[in-house]
């Protein structure tokens, strides 16, 4: 398992789950959390498509939760540009890469203090959702390997 790297603008870790079965667990994981994906764009069949460059499997997805859109447009009506936030999915060589937009930018840019708390939370939840695709690519390596899980 990797470890989370937090950049300026992204959230990020490297998962050995192959892209496919990283999406389908991505997308369960968000719709647990109570989070809408609104659009996917397969960045790689677009580039083929329009640009004749082919590209390794590279998707962002669109995610917006009504319930912090609507705690952000309270805080300030210009909020809605930067929700909804999006992940991306980046097919590696041994896996895949995952990115999200890092939401604790929102106070910080706008200087609100309401900003800064829901863009704090939805950071922190989309850490916990990082977290909980890793485990998942940890039980899944412990069960192609026999091993059992670990009780806490």
């Amino acid at each position: 398992m990797h470890e989370s790297k937090h950049h300026e603008l992204s959230i990020s870790v490297e998962t050995t789950l192959p892209f496919g079965e990283c999406l389908v667990r991505l997308r369960r994981i968000l719709s647990r959390a109570g989070f809408r994906v609104v659009a996917e764009i397969p960045f790689h069949r677009e580039f083929e498509e329009h640009l004749g460059l082919p590209w390794c499997r590279y998707t962002v997805i669109v995610v917006w939760s009504p319930f912090h859109a609507y705690q952000s447009v309270l805080n300030d009506t210009e909020a809605g540009i930067l929700l909804p936030f999006h992940f991306v999915l980046a097919e590696r060589p041994r896996g895949t890469l995952v990115a999200a937009t890092n939401l604790s930018l929102l106070g910080h840019i706008t200087g609100r203090i309401g900003l800064r708390l829901v863009g704090d939370s939805l950071t922190q939840q989309i850490q916990q959702m990082l977290d909980r695709l890793e485990v998942r690519q940890e039980d899944h390596a412990n069960l192609a390997t026999g091993k059992p899980k670990e009780s806490a």
